[in-house]
C-alpha cells in the first residue's frame, strides 16, 4: 500500500502532507528540484517516473492549486493499472490570475514598485517559457536593485540574486504547469476535503463529481488537524478494502 502526495515543498506556513500519520507509507512526489515542465501532463509524467507498478498506489493526495497536476498523476497511474483514489485538500484549479497574483507578491517581496508584466491565460498556454523568461528578467532587476540599495558589494550581488530568483521561479513554474492542465474530466473517484476558507467552491470540469467533506478549521490548520487525519484514514481503509 502506498500513498503519494503532490504538494509544492517548502512554502511558508504550510505543513507537509506526508507528515499526516495514515499508518501506511506516504511518498512526496514533488521534491527539490521540482520538474521544469510547463504543462500539467508532462510535469505529472516526471513525478510518476519513480513509481513502480509492483507497489500499488492507493491514494494520490494533493493540495490547493497543485490538484490539477495531481489529477494528471492519478490519470497516468490508472493507465498503468493502479486504482488510486484522488484526494484534494482545499483543491482548486489554477487560473491566470493566480499566476499573476503570485508573481506580483514576489515582486513586492523584492520591494519593487512595478505592477509586473501582464499575465494572460492565452500567453501562459501558447508561450509559457517566454512568459517565465520575462518574469525572471523583471525579478532579477528588482532583486538586484533591492540588494544594491542596501549597500551590498556589487560583485557579490549577481550570484545572490540568481539564487533567490531561482527559488521564486521554481514556484511560478509549478503554477504555470498547473494552469496548463488539459481540463479533461478525471474518470476516477475524488474526495475533496475543504477548510472554512477554501479558495474554490465552484464547478470544476476536471473533477466533475467529487465527494466533499467540509471541516471546521482554517486553511492553515487543515493538514495538521486531527479531523483530516481521521477522514483520510477512514477513506483509505474503505478504499483498499474494495480491491484487496
Amino acid at each position: 500500500m502506498l500513498t503519494v502526495t503532490v504538494q509544492y515543498p517548502g512554502l511558508d506556513g504550510e505543513l507537509p502532507i506526508h507528515g499526516i500519520d495514515l499508518g501506511t507509507g506516504i511518498r512526496p512526489l514533488v521534491t527539490e528540484p521540482p520538474p521544469r515542465r510547463l504543462d500539467a501532463r508532462a510535469y505529472a509524467a516526471d513525478l510518476a517516473e519513480g513509481l513502480t507498478d509492483e507497489e500499488p498506489v492507493d491514494l494520490v493526495i494533493t493540495q490547493c492549486m497543485s490538484t490539477s497536476i495531481g489529477v494528471e498523476v492519478a490519470r497516468l497511474l490508472v493507465a498503468r493499472g493502479h486504482r488510486p483514489l484522488l484526494v484534494a485538500l482545499d483543491g482548486a484549479p489554477c487560473a491566470a490570475r493566480h499566476v499573476a497574483g503570485s508573481y506580483r507578491d514576489t515582486l513586492r517581496r523584492y520591494r519593487a514598485d512595478s505592477a509586473g508584466l501582464a499575465v494572460t491565460g492565452a500567453a501562459l498556454r501558447a508561450h509559457p517559457a517566454d512568459v517565465l523568461s520575462a518574469m525572471r528578467a523583471e525579478l532579477t532587476g528588482a532583486a538586484t536593485a533591492a540588494l544594491l540599495a542596501g549597500a551590498a558589494d556589487a560583485e557579490l550581488v549577481a550570484p545572490m540574486v540568481d539564487d533567490v530568483v531561482t527559488v521564486s521561479m521554481s514556484w511560478l513554474g509549478h503554477l504555470v504547469a498547473a494552469h496548463n492542465a488539459p481540463g479533461e474530466p478525471w474518470p476516477g473517484e475524488t474526495l475533496v476535503v475543504t477548510s472554512r476558507d477554501t479558495p474554490f467552491t465552484g464547478p470544476w470540469p476536471a473533477v466533475p463529481a467529487p465527494e466533499t467533506v467540509a471541516l471546521d478549521c482554517a486553511a492553515t490548520e487543515l493538514i495538521g488537524s486531527d479531523a483530516v487525519r481521521e477522514v483520510l484514514r477512514s477513506r483509505l481503509a474503505a478504499w483498499t478494502g474494495r480491491f484487496r
